[in-house]
């Protein structure tokens, strides 16, 4: 009697370690599947940040503007009589218009980021350069505003470097041609692009672009009519007017 119990004792004891044995693997597979689980939305988390990008959109409210962003948060409260412009609706720069003056046409600007820091402090005046195609669809040119200081003109990107230092007496946009802007300075036109490379001096009393494409050249008027190619050579010249 005593040899059998011993033995169902050994064998009870054998079964029970088994289901130890089992339950921690169990456990383990568990603890496993939770902690994949929770990696997984981490990373569905992460995914969804990074997909959803936050833009920026003038408000009208009350008769004054402001900004909204896609999140709906007021990034700008509606205080100004002008609509904010926004270069780019995917970067937090804002340009609010003050102190207009309809009958004489003249206004300020201050530029703000979506944490109300007012940008560019350096100059008096920063604009965007608005263009138009055939259909006078209306764009501003990107990444590239006009920066007026001590009355000259010159060229900043969105992040406030200086692409030309103010020495114009104005810029204004290539209608149609993006990219690009009109520089004039004493009474001459030339082109410069939107990283600041002077294209065609300021030599001419007119400069216009061949096709919709600055890279296929300009024509620029002098006593002669003259095309400017792309790489910044005469290509031919004709007698006559544009």
């Amino acid at each position: 009697m005593s040899r059998s119990k011993g033995r169902r004792y050994d064998t009870e004891a054998k079964l029970n370690l088994k289901k130890v044995v089992a339950v921690i693997i169990a456990i383990l597979v568990i603890a496993m599947f939770i902690i994949g689980l929770r990696e997984l939305l981490k990373q569905q988390d992460n995914i969804k940040d990074k997909t959803f990008i936050t833009a920026y959109y003038p408000i009208y409210e009350n008769e004054k503007w402001g900004v909204i962003d896609t999140k709906q948060n007021i990034i700008i409260k509606p205080t100004y009589d002008e609509m904010v412009i926004i270069p780019d609706n995917s970067k937090p720069i804002f340009i609010c218009t003050i102190n207009t003056d309809y009958e004489t046409g003249t206004f300020e600007t201050k530029v703000f980021n979506e944490k109300g820091k007012e940008l560019y402090t350096n100059y008096d005046k920063v604009e965007v350069l608005y263009n138009n195609d055939k259909q006078n669809n209306l764009w501003y040119e990107a990444d590239m505003l006009k920066a007026q200081k001590d009355g000259k003109y010159g060229l900043i990107d969105l992040s406030g470097k200086e692409l030309a230092s103010p020495k114009y007496d104005e810029i204004k946009a290539l209608i149609g041609i993006k990219n690009v802007a009109i520089t004039i300075k004493d009474g001459k036109e030339g082109i410069i692009n939107n990283i600041g490379a002077e294209i065609v001096p300021n030599e001419y009393e007119k400069v216009t672009a061949i096709g919709e494409k600055y890279e296929n050249g300009f024509i620029v008027k002098t006593t002669e009519r003259k095309i400017w190619s792309n790489k910044f050579k005469w290509a031919k010249s004709t007698r006559g007017k544009i």
